[in-house]
């Protein structure tokens, strides 16, 4: 089944962070409009909203080939350290020149840490105007 047409790409990454983190009940793989000039640039995200502080900076794995098991492996890495946050509420990692993965403890505390992290991303962007 993991040759399936209909499995993901990146499902590899998906089941071992299943397997790697028992808390974990939901994963987001997503391509925000606001996070990918920071994965462009290979760039972490650091916390400057007060309702993202909770998720830390948010770092760039290393790269490796998409739909890799080395990638796979870079962002259960990357990951690793970061249970507490996910047994609150999720953790993320950042793909270089990709996207973010978001482990979750249930799917609205992922949506909600993807929509936080977002934002967050757009205000440090929209600060730069500011200064």
């Amino acid at each position: 089944w993991l040759h399936h047409p209909r499995f993901s790409r990146e499902g590899k990454a998906h089941l071992l962070i299943y397997q790697t983190f028992p808390n974990v009940q939901a994963v987001i793989h997503a391509h925000p409009f606001h996070v990918l000039p920071f994965c462009s640039l290979s760039r972490p995200i650091p916390p400057v909203l007060e309702n993202t502080q909770k998720f830390g900076v948010i770092k760039v794995i290393p790269p490796a080939p998409a739909h890799s098991q080395e990638l796979a492996e870079n962002i259960v890495a990357g990951l690793l350290g970061q249970e507490e946050r996910i047994r609150q509420q999720a953790a993320a990692v950042l793909i270089p020149q990709h996207g973010i993965i978001v482990a979750a403890k249930d799917l609205w505390a992922a949506v909600d840490a993807l929509e936080r992290i977002d934002w967050n991303a757009w205000c440090i962007l929209a600060s730069r105007w500011l200064a």
